[in-house]
C-alpha cells in the first residue's frame, strides 16, 4: 500500500461543530422546514448521532457539506458509537423515498471493502466511514508509482462488484463516484444510488473507459491494447483477464518514471 508524506487529519475541536437541531439547514438543504427533515433528525438522533461537522467541498451559507446530489446530502457528523462518520441522508426534494436499497448495496460492496465501512442504515440515511480526500476528479498524485497502486485497485474493485453481480451504474463518469484515501491512496467506490443486480454487471470495462476520461490517468490507459481483453472480459468475468489488464495498465502507468530513471542514469 502506498503511503503519502502528508495526509488529511481531521481534528474536531479545529471545526466548526453543531448540535445536530441546529444543523438543519446542512443536513435538509435545500428545505429545512419541511417535514420530513423533522423526521430524518428525529431518526438520526435515536442512533446517537450527536452533531454536524462543517466540513467539505459544497458551501452552505458560513458552512460546509461533504456533497449535494438529487438523492440526498453528504455531511461529516459525530456518533456516540461510532465517532467521526459521513452520513447521506434524503433531502426534501429528492426523487426517493427510501435509502434502504442502497443500503443493500453498500453493503454487500463494504463486506469487499469497495465501498467504506457501512454503520447504520435506514430509511432516511446511510452512514458510513468517512473518506476524507479527494474526487478521483480532483485527485493528483504525487508520483508514478502512487498513480499506478490507485489504477490497479479501482480495477480489482470493480471486478470484485462484477464477482457479486451489482452493477454500479456510474462508473463509465467515475469523477465524482471515487474517493481517494489521503493517507494510503486507497480509493473507494461510493453512491450506490443507481445500482442494481445484473448477471453481467461490466464495471470493470466502465472504470477503465473512466479512467480514460480523468487527466491524471490518460497515460496509464491505452485504449487500442485493452480493447481486445475487455471484449472478452464482457462474456466471462476471469481473473485472469483482470490480470492482464493489470498488467498492462501497470506497465503504462510505470513506463513514464523508467523512461526517466534511464535518461538519468544516461547522462550520469
Amino acid at each position: 500500500m502506498v503511503q503519502r508524506e502528508h495526509c488529511v487529519e481531521t481534528v474536531l475541536d479545529r471545526l466548526d461543530a453543531m448540535v445536530l437541531s441546529n444543523a438543519r439547514s446542512l443536513v435538509c438543504y435545500p428545505n429545512p422546514s419541511s417535514p420530513l427533515c423533522s423526521k430524518i433528525i428525529k431518526e438520526l438522533e435515536s442512533r446517537g448521532i450527536s452533531h454536524v461537522i462543517s466540513y467539505g467541498g459544497f458551501k452552505i451559507g458560513g458552512h460546509s457539506i461533504l456533497g449535494h446530489g438529487w438523492a440526498g446530502n453528504v455531511f461529516l457528523a459525530v456518533s456516540e458509537k461510532h465517532g467521526l462518520l459521513a452520513v447521506k441522508s434524503l433531502h426534501p426534494k429528492s426523487r426517493r423515498r427510501s435509502m434502504l436499497k442502497e443500503a443493500l448495496m453498500w453493503l454487500a460492496a463494504s463486506r469487499l471493502h469497495v465501498a467504506p465501512q457501512l454503520f447504520e442504515a435506514s430509511r432516511y440515511f446511510i452512514a458510513y466511514k468517512p473518506i476524507l480526500g479527494p474526487r478521483l476528479a480532483d485527485y493528483r498524485p504525487r508520483t508514478q508509482q502512487e498513480k499506478a497502486y490507485t489504477a490497479a485497485r479501482l480495477l480489482t474493485k470493480a471486478h470484485l462488484l462484477d464477482t457479486i453481480g451489482v452493477r454500479h451504474g456510474e462508473l463509465s463518469r467515475p469523477h465524482a463516484q471515487v474517493l481517494i484515501d489521503s493517507c494510503s491512496s486507497e480509493p473507494y467506490i461510493i453512491d450506490y444510488d443507481s445500482a442494481t443486480l445484473h448477471t453481467k454487471p461490466s464495471n470493470l470495462p466502465k472504470i477503465i473507459g473512466g479512467l480514460a476520461r480523468i487527466k491524471a490517468f490518460r497515460d496509464c490507459i491505452d485504449t487500442i491494447q485493452v480493447r481486445p481483453l475487455l471484449s472478452h472480459y464482457k462474456k466471462r468475468h476471469e481473473t485472469n483477464i483482470l490480470i492482464e489488464l493489470k498488467s498492462i495498465i501497470l506497465r503504462k502507468c510505470l513506463r513514464p518514471r523508467q523512461l526517466f530513471n534511464q535518461a538519468s542514469k544516461q547522462s550520469q
